[in-house]
């Protein structure tokens, strides 16, 4: 289908430097997958597994003490909000004691931020499903609600999934490129090691909601540290599995080719002798501007700079085009053809309203 569409729009697949796609087989399957496919024709292009699938992927890692509590969350939200009668009823009773929230958050395999959301408002919200659950004789969920230890472990995952949520949505975005993403990952890491150095020595200042929880409640933290740490570490070796190839060397070039120590193949000197002349350049703009900009006077250079900036990092494009669709296609819009409106959603061509109306053949008149 998309070998259809290059000969259909008279493209050319040498002038594709890279590919972008999800971890599923019928992408990146060695043989008959989309990147093998690719490859076939194209053997050069650079192929990216989707960075903030490959995040999403990472975060699920969680021991068995606090998937228990995650599952257990599910089930009492689940149990509230899949009747009517319960959400009303919860609602109410929320409206009635003031509560910060009226409405509890679902959590979806799909949804990347909504397992942090939800264990965020549960956190919030804790009292009150206290009460509420009482009331409907769930003895099992309120004891639970008021166990000391469980709502340190509730506290613990709505803080560092918020923190994970906060890496997703630093990851999404029209504009980036793989460099970015490589720095904002590196950074998380580096948070990471902070987060298990603290919790070492038992500071938890870094945990806002299980820091307040442990001052408020006067709650000894000494039996929750250990899996705490565990998360930590598992978290740290699961971003290390799914991103192995965070270097920073390799993108010092193309970052900062004025201070970068210079490391070029043997059939790459016109590029090393561009470098030398470039940096007597004294010019600083955005990376990718700059190399853009500098592709017609140091073309050997630039050519393999913009080959490590051009291929998308992740399918945001794809998934906030799928959100468009969504949105458009709604139930009382379900014949509507996409293939127009659709285009001109997604564009960001500003369309020249003037020169439409001037250049229509039948103008509609005023009445």
């Amino acid at each position: 289908m998309v070998d259809d569409f290059f000969t259909d729009k008279e493209l050319n697949w040498n002038t594709v430097y890279g590919s972008c796609t999800d971890g599923a087989p019928a992408m990146l399957g060695v043989r008959s997958g989309f990147k093998a496919k690719i490859n076939e024709v194209a053997p050069n292009v650079f192929s990216v597994h989707c960075m903030i699938h490959r995040e999403a992927l990472a975060a699920k890692t969680l021991p068995d003490i606090l998937k228990n509590v995650m599952q257990q969350v599910i089930r009492m939200v689940n149990h509230i909000k899949l009747s009517a009668l319960n959400t009303r009823l919860f609602r109410k009773f929320c409206r009635g004691v003031d509560a910060d929230h009226i409405n509890l958050l679902y959590y979806t395999e799909v949804c990347w931020l909504s397992r942090g959301n939800m264990m965020q408002r549960v956190y919030e919200l804790r009292t009150e499903m206290r009460d509420f659950l009482q009331g409907q004789k769930k003895d099992d969920w309120a004891n639970l609600l008021n166990d000391k230890e469980w709502l340190a472990k509730l506290s613990y995952l709505s803080d560092i999934f918020e923190r994970l949520n906060t890496l997703n949505r630093s990851l999404q975005g029209k504009g980036s490129n793989i460099m970015e993403f490589h720095d904002k990952l590196e950074g998380f890491l580096g948070v990471i090691d902070l987060l298990i150095r603290k919790v070492r020595a038992d500071r938890y200042a870094l945990f806002p909601s299980l820091s307040e929880f442990i001052e408020s409640e006067n709650f000894e933290v000494a039996n929750l540290k250990e899996p705490i740490e565990e998360h930590l570490l598992s978290l740290k070796s699961e971003f290390d599995r799914y991103f192995p190839d965070i270097d920073a060397e390799q993108f010092a070039l193309i970052c900062n080719p004025f201070d970068a120590v210079e490391n070029f193949d043997d059939d790459d000197e016109p590029a090393e002798a561009e470098l030398i002349e470039m940096r007597a350049d004294n010019c600083a703009k955005d990376v990718s501007t700059f190399w853009c900009t500098m592709r017609h006077d140091y073309p050997n250079l630039a050519k393999i700079a913009l080959k490590k900036l051009l291929p998308y990092p992740s399918t945001y494009l794809c998934e906030s085009s799928f959100s468009t669709m969504t949105a458009m296609k709604t139930k009382s819009r379900n014949r509507l053809e996409l293939e127009h409106d659709f285009r001109g959603c997604v564009s960001t061509t500003e369309p020249e309203i003037s020169k439409l109306v001037r250049d229509a053949k039948n103008p509609q008149v005023s009445h």
